[in-house]
């Protein structure tokens, strides 16, 4: 894997960063956790000009981020908002465009070599296949957040105003305790039968907290170049795996694959 763990910056202690910190404890090798400054809510404008903007005027809560980096060649950022289901695009562009773009400055002044951002595939829609590209067609504010988060990140990396190596790492619809939607998914399957899309073979786009993590500590490990961007994109889960995980031996209620679709439409 090449790197040194204890030289690598965790920002973000939530879900993802608490999950990090577990797999690095793992694999015999540790991250440091630092505070990151709070950027409040702002409207949709440029993204790099609002992170100078922030950083004027708010220069001691921006050196002191820079001196919490300093000393380490790589950082992970898992700091952000993750609320697919908000419309506060204000609250979102603060925490997944601004912040992000803040923090690759702060990387660069701060001799951090590589910046990996975890994002997500969301960004993407409903693009299919799923790719690495710089394509992307979000559907939904949180979604959109990401997007230009992502977009941001990618210029300062090319401009030179932000971490050299800056990786957007995508994964698909995390799941972990805790969680919303594994929540929701646990309590599908105490129903009386269980509704499955035709056969149920259909591929999921999950991701388990374990493995994101796993994932977002390679990229930062590694030691030849990682790409721009990094796609998670499912774990070879079929619908019929998730039932029989979480429901083993359940009533199954397959519905025609055109039902479901125009009830999605």
């Amino acid at each position: 894997m090449g790197g040194n763990p204890a030289g690598i910056a965790l920002i973000g202690t939530g879900f993802i960063g608490r999950a990090v910190v577990r797999r690095a404890r793992v694999e015999g090798g540790g991250v440091q956790a630092v505070a990151h400054p709070h950027v409040p809510r702002c409207r949709r404008d440029d993204p790099e000009r609002d992170a100078a903007r922030w950083i004027q005027g708010n220069t001691r809560a921006y050196s002191d981020c820079v001196k919490t980096l300093r000393g380490h060649d790589r950082a992970i950022n898992s700091a952000g908002a993750a609320a697919p289901a908000s419309s506060d695009f204000e609250a979102l562009y603060a925490a997944n465009v601004v912040w992000p773009a803040v923090l690759s400055r702060a990387c660069a002044d701060a001799g951090v070599r590589r910046l990996v951002h975890v994002s997500s595939a969301a960004v993407q829609g409903r693009r299919d296949p799923l790719d690495e590209s710089a394509d992307c067609r979000p559907l939904s504010p949180y979604a959109q957040s990401k997007a230009d988060g992502e977009s941001a990140l990618a210029r300062m990396a090319a401009s030179g105003l932000g971490a050299p190596e800056t990786v957007l790492y995508r994964p698909t619809s995390v799941q972990g305790a805790g969680r919303g939607i594994t929540e929701a998914l646990g309590r599908l399957a105490r129903l009386p039968r269980i509704p499955v899309n035709g056969d149920g073979s259909q591929q999921l786009p999950l991701a388990l907290e374990d493995n994101v993590a796993a994932a977002a500590l390679f990229l930062a490990q590694v030691s030849s170049a990682p790409p721009p961007v990094a796609l998670h994109p499912w774990e070879g889960l079929t619908t019929a795996d998730l039932v029989a995980i979480f429901a083993p031996g359940a009533r199954i209620l397959h519905l025609p694959p055109g039902m479901v679709m125009g009830c999605l439409a």
